[in-house]
């Protein structure tokens, strides 16, 4: 197995630009045609917009896998990803055999999304064009955070149509392995899995060191996981922000949350016996941040202050959205990604807050 994978990797090729929707579905199309016997590419379902949503059936394994690019689509990395290994599969027959899947490859889920950040896609990747033409959808929006959810007080049960497209995908296949292909903007590299696996740990530390990548050691996206190891984390479950909400909120936990649950809790919830793994990896990075240097000031008072930022400028951009939501139609998908980013502001930054002072985790020196 060790060599498969080395071989693999060694031949991932340097890739300068990250491809279109139009060009991954012309290679997928090439594939299928060109290896007839081993891939099959089939429509899953249609966008919102009416886009078809290609996914390629590759091999014929023992165990079913299913890998999706582009969850959220400013995250194209898995898409690159998913264009290598693809036909990886479908040229290597010993690599299948040591595999033993049945891979179901979606290389962009959220295809409208995606189109809509291809404006940076073909470089410079500068933080400057990143950012003017970036895109990412409101949480109620978010393919990845769109499968049904019951818990306590709270249900969402109206999932957007890319959404079915992966329950069905889900459902039908049962997938024993499933790896929902996001990636970071910012910080270094972190991991969530469904279970504990201590023996990929090592493994896990090891492939973003021979990228020359920094782990993240800083806080994880939400304040209310442990880690299962320094930047490796169970996955975040709705349920757990539903009880978060409940513990430190001063209104009713639904009245804060608008977004179904993940691929993960979902498969799970069916009762499908899949391990899910998410790999986030960033654009940009900076390679102290993973430093033991002790600072002067506590862990505590380093997060304050970050929030105390993050809040000033919530508040910065509330007061200039005011200024012109009477222009912008209620279908702009950008509006809504920023709107949706200052929602309940006052009362997430009191909540998060709050959690700070009280959690002996921020105690001690910063590094």
């Amino acid at each position: 197995m060790a060599d498969f994978i080395q071989k693999l990797i060694d031949n991932i090729p340097d890739y300068q630009q990250f491809l279109t929707v139009d060009e991954m579905d012309e290679n997928s199309k090439k594939l299928a045609a060109e290896f007839p016997d081993i891939v099959e590419i089939f429509e899953a379902g249609k966008s919102r917009k009416g886009h078809p949503i290609y996914c390629l059936k590759i091999g014929k394994g023992s165990r079913n896998a299913l890998m999706f690019g582009c969850p959220h689509p400013n995250e194209p990395m898995g898409a690159m990803l998913l264009e290598y290994f693809s036909r990886a599969l479908a040229e290597d027959e010993g690599l299948r055999s040591e595999l033993d899947y049945t891979w179901y490859l979606i290389k962009s889920i959220d295809l409208d999304g995606t189109q809509l950040n291809e404006g940076w896609f073909k470089g410079p990747i500068t933080l400057t064009n990143f950012t003017r033409h970036y895109f990412r959808p409101a949480g109620y929006e978010q393919v990845e955070w769109n499968f049904p959810f019951h818990y306590k007080n709270y249900t969402y049960d109206t999932p957007i149509p890319e959404t079915v497209c992966l329950m069905n995908l889900i459902d039908k296949i049962q997938p024993q392995f499933m790896y929902s292909l996001h990636n970071a903007g910012f910080g270094g590299t972190y991991w969530y899995l469904t279970r504990e696996i201590p023996e990929l740990w090592d493994k896990f530390y090891a492939a973003t060191a021979k990228q020359n990548i920094p782990l993240h050691l800083g806080e994880p996206e939400v304040n209310y996981i442990t880690p299962f190891s320094q930047a490796i984390y169970p996955m975040i479950s709705s349920k757990d922000t539903y009880d978060y909400n409940e513990k430190y909120g001063t209104v009713a936990p639904e009245k804060l949350m608008s977004t179904g649950t993940s691929s993960a809790d979902y498969a799970l919830q069916q009762g499908y016996d899949t391990t899910t793994l998410v790999t986030e990896l960033p654009y940009f990075y900076e390679p102290r941040i993973q430093s033991d240097k002790l600072m002067d000031f506590s862990r505590r008072e380093a997060a304050l202050k970050g929030r105390d930022i993050l809040h000033e400028n919530r508040k910065a951009v509330k007061l200039r959205y005011d200024q012109i939501a009477d222009l912008i139609s209620d279908d702009n998908g950008f509006a809504k990604m920023v709107s949706n980013g200052y929602e309940h502001v006052e009362e997430d930054d009191r909540q998060v807050c709050d959690c700070i002072r009280h959690d002996p985790k921020y105690e001690g020196p910063c590094k």
